[in-house]
């Protein structure tokens, strides 16, 4: 991503993508972050937007904790799960605020 051509065809690539309730590319980080909702989509479904857009995909670094240790994967689904159980009781706008702080929380700790 070298431009504001490239942030412009990454973040319409993603947008259009279903799932998708945010995306937002930086060229100076080389990054982009994306808020989805994961009943609907997809890490492969984001792959794809970007890659359609003509962007190769890093892989996600695996999540840590804020001490730096890895986290367990059984770890990791056991908060999925947790995650999914407490938003299936939320409904409404309130619903996508509280996915999209999630989405940003993992994002910092994968970048941690």
């Amino acid at each position: 991503m070298h431009c504001g051509f490239c942030v412009t065809g990454i973040e319409a690539a993603l947008k259009t993508t279903p799932g998708v309730i945010s995306a937002r590319a930086n060229p100076a980080s080389n990054a982009v972050d994306v808020g989805y909702h994961p009943e609907k989509t997809d890490f492969a479904a984001v792959r794809q937007a970007i890659e359609s857009a003509g962007h190769r995909v890093a892989e996600p670094k695996p999540a840590k904790t804020p001490e730096g240790e890895p986290i367990d994967p059984w770890e990791e689904a056991a908060r999925q799960e947790e995650y999914q159980t407490l938003m299936r009781k939320f409904s409404g706008p309130l619903r996508g605020i509280v996915r999209e702080v999630q989405n940003i929380v993992y994002a910092a700790l994968a970048a941690a």
